[in-house]
């Protein structure tokens, strides 16, 4: 048994080595269309258009079989009426880490079409509600049982690739994770266009 778990370790370091093994970095810059989804009744709530840009690595884009990942700052988040018909805003400024698995499929000379799947995993490094001129961090609340910093969800996109060094992509991600306090529920979404550079 011990001996077979051996093999398979090896076996599996290989494979990643493999995949790895000429991995390219680059750079992503994207735009959000992000809203925030309830249990209760979602009427009323619009989504909000935030940045998304960071630091990307894909493994050998030789392969018709890839892994995407990387460190990306994103914005999310949702608006919408609230006290006396007055427009609140509430915009999360995420640190993001995506991984993704894709496949590449040649349609003519250097250009590729890579659909992908996969999850990510985000930290909140602040949540500003703006209303009226006044703004404040929720995450700044001295209350128990607030709202939450992680988040997690799925991926799903495709990207095109050309010259395996530019990627024009389109994605939706779902969030999974409860981000709202002890009394209510509240999900991330979120439509992404973006441009990635290769180096």
């Amino acid at each position: 048994m011990k001996k077979s778990l051996f093999v398979i370790v090896i076996l599996s370091l290989f494979c990643v080595t493999d995949i790895f093994s000429q991995a390219r970095i680059g750079v992503k810059g994207a735009l959000n269309m992000a809203t925030i989804k309830g249990e209760e009744d979602n009427e009323g709530v619009e989504s909000i258009f935030g940045p998304q840009a960071g630091v990307v690595v894909y493994s050998n884009l030789q392969n018709p079989v890839f892994i995407q990942s990387g460190l990306l700052y994103s914005v999310k988040g949702a608006k919408g009426a609230g006290f006396e018909d007055a427009e609140v805003k509430l915009t999360y400024s995420f640190l993001e880490l995506p991984v993704n698995l894709g496949f590449q499929l040649p349609i003519g000379g250097s250009v590729k079409l890579g659909p992908y799947i996969g999850g990510y995993a985000a930290y909140a490094l602040s949540g500003k509600v703006k209303m009226d001129g006044v703004s404040f961090d929720i995450f700044d609340l001295d209350t128990e049982d607030g709202p939450k910093r992680l988040d997690y969800g799925a991926n799903v996109g495709v990207g095109v690739h050309f010259n395996d060094r530019i990627i024009i992509s389109g994605q939706y991600s779902h969030g999974l994770a409860n981000i709202g306090d002890s009394e209510s529920s509240s999900h991330t979404r979120a439509f992404s266009a973006g441009l990635t550079f290769l180096f």
